[in-house]
């Protein structure tokens, strides 16, 4: 699924800046182009962020509460 999304995404940049297959630029430098990195790179590090979060609460914090921080900040002032 992640070579889907990633094709994908390649595509999209490509589209945005109207390079067409037969132009034969390799994927690197659509992303050296856009200043943009891989979607394995972005989802990653998104991962990461994620499993810091959830590392970090206490343990008598369900982990739904994580999930809709709009939630838990009204159940705190309440």
């Amino acid at each position: 699924m992640l070579r889907t999304l990633g094709d994908f995404y390649q595509k999209c940049l490509r589209q945005l800046l109207g390079i067409r297959w037969y132009s034969r630029v390799q994927n690197y430098e659509v992303l050296q182009r856009t200043g943009l990195t891989s979607l394995s790179h972005l989802l990653s590090r998104r991962y990461i962020s994620v499993f810091g979060c959830a590392a970090r609460l206490d343990d008598d914090t369900p982990a739904d509460t994580t999930s809709a921080p709009h939630q838990r900040i009204t159940q705190l002032t309440s």
